[in-house]
């Protein structure tokens, strides 16, 4: 498994952690802290952290027992390409993908995600 994809993985279990101290120290464990987020439901980049970590919560009150289970995952270089599927109480709610691009540190700096809405 490569740097990318293991931060990646931590960054999408992220999503499905409950409890907030633990989810903001993975977080911060993989984002750059001037880390941006933008997929269709963002009126524009989260930028930060602590507003990306504000989104998944959002997300996580929408739609109770979020979990994000990784299909696929690609990457070369500073980027990468990984499918996912999103569900909730066992059933998949949306499928998508995500781009990423990472820091010279493997940090992630910037995800873009892509599903139907």
């Amino acid at each position: 498994m490569t740097n990318n994809q293991s931060h990646f993985e931590t960054y999408m279990a992220a999503w499905s952690e409950s409890d907030a101290d633990k989810q903001l120290a993975s977080l911060k464990e993989v984002l750059a802290e001037e880390s941006t987020y933008l997929d269709p439901t963002t009126s524009q980049k989260m930028k930060g952290v602590e507003a990306i970590q504000s989104h998944i919560r959002q997300a996580q009150v929408m739609i109770p027992g979020l979990n994000i289970k990784l299909k696929h995952f690609e990457t070369h270089h500073d980027v990468s390409l990984a499918e996912w599927e999103l569900c909730s109480g066992g059933a998949v709610m949306a499928k998508g993908k995500s781009f990423t691009r990472y820091s010279e540190e493997g940090k992630v700096v910037e995800t873009v995600g892509f599903f139907a809405i």
